[in-house]
């Protein structure tokens, strides 16, 4: 009797251990350090699209101006001739937007003169009406959605402020996450958290962001599949699949474009094709807000037009450094053992570590912008063929919040 009651005594002690330990390829409660801290769902100091806030911050134009010129001032540093590319401008502003609050000194004042030159407490509220806003708007659609995800990583056994805390759920509700970089499962739940092949590698006592988005929805126009047509890309001419579109046709001195509005979120697709005699490299080099107010100011919203877009795809998953960019516009500090930790911690032993981005899938084709069905759900319809502009060589391609312009997904296609 006494063996059986020893037994199933050490069989409860087991699963209880089990318990406590959970499962070790995955973040437990005590390393998530948000796992206790909830919103005030307080609209009016927070300007959170799901706590009610319907109008934007007063210093909300401002960010937006800052948030552009850094995103076009990316596009361009990210380009390399002849190769596709996809990448998440909004994003690397959010993940900087969550930083400026654990950084101090000129750390700080670099995002915040990045970011348009606004206070600490309008950066929060600006970064969170924008980001609830794209999250909220197609929350409980299933065709529809945008999710910003991502975590700031803290080495080890570094104490963080409440405050610090607090702000990062108000604001961003991105996940802090505290462990050991250098432990037996570090790898893997980074690998299973992040849904990747392969988790970065982290340097000892560092602080290091790592951002991802998602976008996915259906056109809100018309559209159907076209013949295969030639496209002259950077590696020769090959035939792709096209689909025929309604869209609103822009125009600027170097190049052409056009408008398609996705159903559910509050976005717009832009693709702009340099002109004939206009090489990609220099019209991308080039592209600045000028060029893309230019173009969109451009648009006469009472006539319609009809473009012929190939159908393509550009793989996501990759991890892309983004201190190197951001060291080049401006950010000379923020990658240096000059960046201190004060309002993050109470101890002096942090070090800057890296962004990174896990780099966006982008799908499109006749039924959106990374749609779940791929297949077309109306070949027949009738798309106007009246002023019709191919798609048949290299362009950019931008995916923006409707309301401000900002880019949510950025990149190019070379076929």
């Amino acid at each position: 009797m006494r063996r059986q009651i020893s037994a199933a005594l050490a069989g409860v002690f087991c699963l209880l251990t089990l318990a406590a330990c959970g499962n070790p390829a995955e973040f437990s409660d005590g390393e998530r350090l948000l796992s206790s801290y909830e919103r005030k769902n307080s609209a009016d100091v927070n300007y959170n699209y799901s706590d009610g806030a319907q109008e934007p911050p007063n210093s909300y134009n401002t960010y937006l101006s800052g948030a552009k010129t850094l995103a076009l001032k990316q596009l361009r540093a990210r380009y390399e001739a002849g190769k596709s590319f996809v990448f998440s401008p909004a994003a690397t502003a959010l993940q900087l937007g969550m930083l400026a609050n654990a950084v101090s000194s000129d750390a700080r004042q670099e995002i915040l003169l990045s970011l348009g030159g606004i206070s600490i407490d309008d950066l929060n509220a600006c970064s969170s009406y924008f980001k609830s806003r794209m999250e909220g708007v197609s929350a409980d659609r299933e065709s529809g959605a945008v999710k910003f995800g991502g975590a700031m990583l803290i080495d080890g056994g570094l104490d963080v402020k409440s405050s610090f805390l607090q702000t990062a759920k108000e604001y961003y509700d991105y996940d802090v996450l505290r462990f050991d970089y250098s432990g037996e499962n570090a790898a893997k739940k980074l690998e299973t958290y992040l849904k990747i092949g392969k988790a970065p590698e982290l340097q000892a006592d560092t602080v290091n962001l790592i951002s991802t988005v998602s976008v996915k929805d259906v056109w809100l126009n018309a559209s159907a599949e076209a013949p295969a047509a030639a496209f002259a890309g950077a590696d020769g001419t090959k035939e792709l699949p096209y689909y025929t579109a309604d869209v609103k046709r822009l125009q600027s001195k170097k190049a052409v474009g056009v408008l398609r509005y996705t159903a559910n979120n509050p976005l717009k697709l832009l693709l702009v094709m340099p002109n004939e005699g206009v090489s990609p490299d220099e019209y991308i080099k080039g592209f600045d807000t000028d060029e893309l107010t230019a173009l969109l100011e451009s648009m006469d919203v009472t006539k319609d037009s009809a473009a012929l877009i190939p159908d393509f795809e550009i793989a996501g998953g990759g991890q892309l450094s983004l201190s190197e960019t951001l060291t080049k516009n401006g950010m000379y500090s923020l990658f240096t053992d000059k960046t201190k930790f004060a309002s993050l911690s109470y101890t002096d032993s942090a070090k800057m570590g890296e962004m990174t981005e896990i780099t966006p899938g982008f799908t499109l084709d006749n039924n959106g912008v990374n749609p779940q069905n791929s297949k077309p759900k109306s070949p027949s319809v009738s798309v106007s063929t009246k002023d019709t502009l191919t798609f048949n060589r290299p362009f950019l391609f931008l995916l923006l919040d409707n309301e401000s312009d900002l880019p949510v997904l950025a990149g190019a296609f070379f076929g």
